[in-house]
């Protein structure tokens, strides 16, 4: 390899590199439901929500955690950990692990891990507000309530509410 495409390739890993920790350190999670130690969902496997995963909520495994962007997911087995590596953004939940119905109505409210609906690559958990099942609420007037979300979370958190996909 010549003296030049060693520049052109340490160059290229450097952009990589300063690229990689300007996006990892871009994200504030302040503004998410997590844990103390910054994990997510209450130490249930985000994967296992998800048809691929099982479709059940299952909580994770501590020898089996990974930090994202800052936020810490645990899994119930290697393969739910490794299809949550191949894509990440698919698997974390909506509006930063907060009740979908509730970030719908500009409230955060913690969820009720057990309590989700997985539509359209989505991840979305509920709570129980004042007495009422939210996934009810949320199943009356999904597309409204979505879109009333997705624009809350927005304000909130400056994030994309759906993510990278």
């Amino acid at each position: 390899m010549n003296t030049f495409s060693k520049l052109s390739v340490s160059a290229f890993l450097m952009l990589f590199v300063a690229l990689t920790s300007f996006s990892a350190q871009a994200r504030n999670i302040s503004e998410w439901n997590l844990a103390q130690d910054n994990l997510a969902i209450q130490g249930y496997d985000p994967v296992a929500y998800f048809p691929e995963g099982g479709g059940q909520a299952t909580q994770g495994d501590e020898t089996l955690e990974i930090e994202h962007e800052g936020v810490l997911y645990r899994f119930a087995n290697q393969d739910n950990l490794n299809l949550f590596l191949s894509n990440p953004d698919k698997y974390e939940p909506a509006y930063g692990g907060w009740c979908a119905t509730a970030m719908g109505m500009g409230q955060k409210i913690v969820i009720v891990p057990e309590r989700f609906i997985v539509k359209d690559d989505r991840l979305f958990l509920f709570s129980f507000l004042n007495g009422n099942d939210a996934k009810a609420m949320w199943e009356q007037n999904p597309a409204g309530l979505e879109r009333r979300a997705d624009f809350n979370w927005k304000k909130v958190s400056g994030e994309d509410p759906r993510g990278k996909q």
